[in-house]
């Protein structure tokens, strides 16, 4: 490793301190996603933090970021181990996690895993984009203290998008454009249907009000609980859509019927990408396909405004095959140092984690 880069801890006193600092890093990095952003993992960090403790390990060329892991340690899971696991911040909530990487360089990931294997036990790093760097360099990874263990996780389709609406359009079955096109219609002869967005910070309140609604009704009418059943959910994403929208990344899509809105999606946009991240409908429309319909309408708004990607993020629901959307895998890498006592604490905290599962999976449902 070169000989000028320091290796040091940050604190979240000085990780809050180093706002634009990051964001200029992750805008140069390799692995560069919405997720990596500063506003995402203070907001996150911010909400959940005091249940963890700040583990985010930097190389640093002077006051400039070269490459960071941001991770977390979080309270022991089991007093009988004494010990948690060592994951990235934001786990769970984020779709995409992977390290911030400025070069190409395999000394930068051993360094960082060469201080993890000095301060962590279990170290489980999940959803790392297949086709990243970070897993290209873990894969690559021979560590004298660690075992690495490599699993695929998830699905996540995305649609690669053209210059042309309508050339698009074409592409898609014609079962399917005569489905949506046909549901389009039904709606119109109803009422005024209307597709706008949400995006200025002064409407960040009314729009998230407006999805939060949504999406709570939809799964009631499943008989579930929504993610947002809970104020703390509410507060991380109320202060990640103003954050986004101060920097230009929220884009909430809205579907109103005569003026009142029947439809909502959750959305970011960064890095000419749109992350699409959730969503909500009222109930008593649902037999118009709303999901399909706004989708349509937030396809042709990114190629219009000349965006490349539409990335539906985690899940292999068949809905997101009708749009010809390609599929990328997440991975999970789970890592410990080497020796009995240290796998025997790996088993143990597996057990107590799928316990922990089955007890959050009872409740939601």
């Amino acid at each position: 490793m070169d000989d000028r880069l320091d290796v040091v801890e940050m604190t979240f006193k000085e990780f809050s301190e180093s706002r634009d600092q990051w964001n200029s890093a992750v805008r140069r990095s390799i692995d560069r996603h919405v997720f990596l952003t500063w506003e995402w993992l203070w907001n996150w960090w911010n909400t959940w933090g005091h249940m963890n403790r700040f583990l985010l390990v930097a190389l640093m060329d002077g006051s400039r970021i070269i490459a960071a892991a941001p991770l977390l340690h979080p309270k022991a899971t089991s007093k009988l181990i004494g010990i948690g696991k060592t994951q990235f911040i934001g786990t769970v909530a984020s779709d995409y996690h992977s390290f911030l990487l400025t070069q190409r360089d395999p000394e930068h990931v051993k360094v960082i895993l060469d201080h993890l294997a000095r301060r962590c036990g279990l170290i489980e790093l999940n959803s790392v984009p297949e086709y990243s760097q970070t897993a290209q360099l873990l894969r690559a990874a021979s560590h004298r203290s660690l075992r690495f263990e490599e699993k695929t996780t998830d699905e996540c389709p995305y649609v690669p998008l053209p210059d042309n609406w309508d050339d698009y359009f074409r592409t898609l079955s014609s079962g399917f454009r005569r489905e949506i096109l046909r549901r389009e219609r039904n709606l119109r002869r109803m009422n005024q249907l209307e597709f706008a967005t949400c995006e200025k910070v002064e409407d960040v309140a009314e729009g998230m009000r407006s999805f939060f609604d949504l999406h709570q009704r939809e799964w009631a009418a499943k008989q579930k609980r929504g993610i947002f059943s809970k104020q703390t959910d509410r507060d991380f994403h109320l202060g990640v859509a103003s954050a986004f929208a101060k920097r230009r990344w929220l884009l909430i899509g809205l579907l109103k019927l005569g003026g009142e809105t029947i439809a909502a999606q959750y959305n970011f946009k960064y890095a000419n990408k749109l992350y699409c991240y959730l969503s909500g409908y009222a109930p008593e429309y649902s037999k118009y396909g709303l999901g399909s319909l706004l989708d349509m309408y937030l396809v042709k708004h990114c190629i219009d405004h000349g965006l490349s990607e539409y990335d539906f993020l985690r899940g292999d629901e068949p809905y997101k095959k009708r749009w010809n959307a390609v599929t990328r895998r997440n991975l999970r890498f789970s890592a410990t140092r080497k020796g009995l006592l240290p796998m025997l604490r790996r088993w143990i905290i597996k057990a107590v984690d799928s316990v922990d599962t089955l007890r959050t999976w009872a409740v939601e449902h």
